[in-house]
């Protein structure tokens, strides 16, 4: 699968069979046979998080320190299991 996103010198890992991917700068979810589910809209998304989901910013921008990156900023939504925005 192409594109899937690094942070943390680790590649994403899938979550309820999605995975985060970069393309062009642009973040977005898709499965296991790589079909996007969320097409790479958002300026940034975070791991999934149990009892919350993704969460997904757009405006955001991505920080490193060290071996560490993180978001910053901009407007937050979370996606569900299927990739739907629910907040």
């Amino acid at each position: 699968m192409r594109h899937v996103a690094t942070m943390d010198n680790d590649a994403s890992a899938f979550h309820y069979g999605l995975v985060r991917v970069n393309q062009d700068r642009k973040w977005g979810l898709a499965d296991e046979e790589g079909r996007l589910v969320v097409p790479p809209s958002y300026d940034g998304i975070l791991d999934y998080q149990p009892g919350l989901g993704w969460r997904a910013c757009t405006g955001c921008r991505s920080k490193t320190g060290g071996d560490y990156s993180w978001f910053e900023g901009g407007d937050w939504i979370t996606l569900d299991r299927r990739g739907r925005k629910i907040r």
